[in-house]
Order: structure tokens, then C-alpha cells, then sequence
């Protein structure tokens, strides 16, 4: 009687398999060209050049062009949008780079997905994280631009004494907003697997912890230290449940500062920085924002170029330069993309959240892997709360790309913990091991046979 072979155990034919060991290498490669993208702009069509190689190749390979996720939908959408931007800018020079690292980033959030399908590449995508808050925190002592820096709760001249040895300074609330995003994740794993973790991955990881944290409060940005302090009380209420009171003590500050008619006060200073004077000058940038967004609420303006619009249709009259950005996120991206791009950037996120969510409820016999989910999450929250005030996670610097990064690291979490995943086929649970059995025990056969 003849019996039919599992769909995930069927041979595949010898192009499909060399199609496949060319994924993993173009993988390696374009991971590597979007580092050097990240440090040096003008590579960065030579990386959305190897990421539509990589995506021809998973088609050869799997079948598709990229693998499934729950995400699918609004990232469709986002590149879709972002190529309308592309095409209807009226500075098609400066929103050329910004599309071509969104879809950059898209790209990078699929090959995470396919390459990191079991809990070994998990772990190490953690550590690529870590190291890169890490070499963030470092570089920022050579890199950011610290004069006319306004230090507020620390001495005026701590900063003053940091060489600046980069050509291309990098902005103080630029470099918070990213070490925002990687502190709650380098947390979680501490707080979730501490008994688990040897003892010198624990201390790597708090020696990291500590240093990203130092360069953070240095930066004295308040969206940055805001939105690092909201993500890792979130951490700390998904790890202990009593430390929801924590949250709901923050909550109750805020109402009680509205109450009292010292919001304002508040906001002041949270909205303050060097090229801004205080709230009120953000609150104008907000409502030039708004205006365009009703103007151009289908296809927006076009991806950076927001201050060109600015001063030819809706001048500013209190913010003493040219803003590159409207420091708000959400406002941004429905500036850039219009409502349709903004609905699916929510649509994303709410997916990428969904998906963490469902990765650390999964993972309850990996502590290690839950708590990198629980810091995935946190990172979501930072990265809503700093988009409050600002904009840099979104497309108009080079680290951009990391947001996707995480991104695909919440998707390949949740595969994994759904069961596995590879070039979009999902396998049923334990099927790896199976795979992996029957190799074993063919192996013992050919030696027994011998």
C-alpha cells in the first residue's frame, strides 16, 4: 500500500536547494550591506540592490517572495505608499533616500524572519541587539555633536570635554531615541531568565545595560529619557504584576498635573530642546502638520519634505530654523504617506505587538526567549513614547532600518513559538526534531551497515 510523504519532508529538487544555500549567503551579505548603509549613506541603493536579489532568490527557493507573517498587510501597504510618495514629490532627491531605506527596512524585517527560525539564531539576534546598543553608547562619545548641548540636570561642562571625531556629528535626541528602543530589550532577558543566564553573559549584558543607560542620561534628551523610563516600568509590570502600581502612580501624576493646571508646565519642558523653544513651539509644528495632512491626506507630500513645505505653504513664525520633521511620529508619517500610509503603519505595529505578545505567552519553558519578547514589547512602548515628541525612528536618519529590525525579530518569535517557519511554510510543531531524527537515525544505519 502506498503512503504519502508529509508536505515539509518531501524532497526538493537540487535548484531549489541551491537556491536555498545561496539565501543563507545572500542573507549574511545583505545584513552586512545594511550596516555599511548605516554609516555611509551612499551605499544605501547597493543594499536595496542585494535585498531585491535576496527576494528573487527566496522566490526561487520557497515559492514566495518573502515568508508569512501577520504583518503582511500593512507592510504591503507601507511600500506601496511610500513608492506613491516617491513619485509624486516635488523633491523627488530627498525622498528618494528616505524610500529607499524604508524598503530597505522591509526587506531586513523578512530575512530576520526566515533566517532566525529556531531558538539558537534567536539567541544570537539578541546579541546582535546588544552589541549594537552597545556600539551606539560608544560611538556616541566620539560621534554626537555635544555643543550648544543644554545640559539640565547635570554639570554644563561634563559634555564639553568629549572629542568629536566624526565628519558627521550625529544629534543628541537622535542617538536617545535608539538607545530608548535597545535598553527595555537588553533588560528583559536579565529580568526574565537571570537564574538561567550564565555568569558572564550576565554581566556582559549589565555592563551594557549600564553603559547604554549612562550615554542616555548624557543626551539629555527628555523624549529619550521618558520613553526608556515608561518602557522599562512596562518591563517590569509584564515581569511583576505588583509593579503596575508603578504605572498607575505615573498615570495618576499626569491627571493630577492636569487637574492643577501644571500640564502645561510639564509639556514645556518635555517639548524643549536646542532647535526648539519649548511646547509651544512644537504645538506649531503639529498643526503645520495637521494642515498638510488635510491637503495631501491621500498621498501626503512626499518622504522628507516636510521643512520645503513648510516654508513655501505654511510658514513657521515661533521656531527659530527650519524643522526637518514635524517631532511627532505619527504626524509624520501621515504627513509623508498620507492617512492610507498611516493606517498601515498602525496596522503593522498593532501586528508586530500581537505577535510579541502571542511569542511571550507562548514561551513560558523559555525564559531567555520570553523575556527577549516581554523586551520587544517595552521597546514597542518606547517607541510610541518618544514618538510623542519626535520623529528620528521613522525615515529621515540613517539607523532607521532598526525599528524593521525589531520588528522581525517580534515575527520570528512568534513563529517560532507557533511552531517554525521557513520561506513561509510554516511546519508543524516539533517537525525540526523530526527532521533532525531521521537524519540521526540514517547516519546510525550507513555506521551499522559498515
Amino acid at each position: 500500500m502506498e503512503t504519502t510523504q508529509p508536505s515539509d519532508l518531501r524532497p526538493t529538487s537540487s535548484w531549489r536547494l541551491w537556491a536555498q544555500r545561496l539565501l543563507e549567503y545572500l542573507t549574511y551579505l545583505f545584513v552586512l550591506a545594511v550596516a555599511v548603509s548605516v554609516v555611509s549613506e551612499w551605499l544605501l541603493p547597493a543594499a536595496l540592490l542585494v535585498g531585491v536579489g535576496y527576494m528573487v532568490t527566496h522566490l526561487l527557493a520557497y515559492g514566495r517572495l518573502v515568508p508569512k507573517t501577520l504583518a503582511d498587510g500593512g507592510v504591503l501597504v507601507l511600500a506601496l505608499m511610500a513608492l506613491l510618495s516617491l513619485a509624486i514629490s516635488a523633491f523627488p532627491e530627498l525622498t528618494r533616500p528616505q524610500v529607499n531605506r524604508l524598503l530597505v527596512g522591509m526587506v531586513l524585517y523578512y530575512a530576520l524572519v526566515r533566517w532566525a527560525d529556531h531558538p539558537q539564531r534567536l539567541g544570537l539576534v539578541y546579541l546582535g541587539f546588544v552589541a549594537t546598543g552597545l556600539l551606539l553608547a560608544l560611538g556616541a562619545l566620539i560621534s554626537v555633536d555635544w555643543s550648544n548641548h543644554k545640559l539640565f540636570f547635570l554639570p554644563a561642562d561634563l559634555t564639553s570635554r568629549l572629542p568629536q571625531l566624526t565628519s558627521d556629528s550625529i544629534n543628541p535626541n537622535v542617538m536617545a531615541g535608539y538607545l530608548a528602543l535597545l535598553l527595555p530589550l537588553t533588560a528583559g532577558p536579565l529580568l526574565f531568565a537571570w537564574s538561567s543566564l550564565g555568569r558572564g553573559l550576565r554581566t556582559g549584558l549589565m555592563l551594557a545595560l549600564i553603559v547604554m543607560l549612562t550615554i542616555l542620561l548624557l543626551t539629555q534628551s527628555r523624549a529619550g529619557i521618558m520613553a526608556a523610563a515608561v518602557a522599562l516600568l512596562v518591563l517590569l509590570a509584564l515581569r511583576w504584576r505588583w509593579c503596575t502600581l508603578g504605572l498607575g502612580l505615573l498615570a495618576g501624576a499626569g491627571l493630577l498635573s492636569v487637574g492643577f493646571g501644571k500640564h502645561y508646565v510639564v509639556l514645556d519642558f518635555l517639548g524643549a530642546n536646542v532647535s526648539l523653544g519649548g511646547f509651544a513651539t512644537r504645538q506649531e509644528l503639529w498643526w503645520r502638520a495637521w494642515w498638510m495632512i488635510q491637503d495631501f491626506s491621500f498621498t501626503g507630500i512626499g518622504m522628507g519634505g516636510f521643512a520645503q513645505v513648510t516654508e513655501l505653504l505654511y510658514p513657521l513664525f515661533l521656531s527659530p530654523t527650519s524643522q526637518p520633521h514635524a517631532h511627532n511620529l505619527l504626524l509624520q508619517v501621515a504627513v509623508d504617506l498620507g492617512v492610507p500610509g498611516l493606517v498601515a503603519y498602525l496596522a503593522t505595529l498593532g501586528a508586530v505587538v500581537l505577535m510579541a505578545w502571542r511569542a511571550r505567552q507562548a514561551l513560558t519553558a523559555e525564559p531567555y526567549l520570553r523575556g527577549f519578547a516581554s523586551g520587544l514589547l517595552a521597546a514597542q512602548v518606547a517607541l510610541l513614547t518618544h514618538g510623542i515628541f519626535d520623529a528620528v525612528t521613522w525615515g529621515m536618519v540613517r539607523p532607521a532600518v532598526m525599528v524593521w529590525a525589531l520588528w522581525g525579530a517580534a515575527a520570528a518569535l512568534w513563529l517560532v513559538a507557533e511552531g517554525g517557519v521557513r520561506g513561509g511554510l510554516a511546519l508543524p510543531e516539533n517537525s525540526s526534531h523530526h527532521l533532525e531524527h531521521l537524519e540521526g537515525c540514517k547516519m546510525l544505519s550507513e555506521k551499522s551497515m559498515n
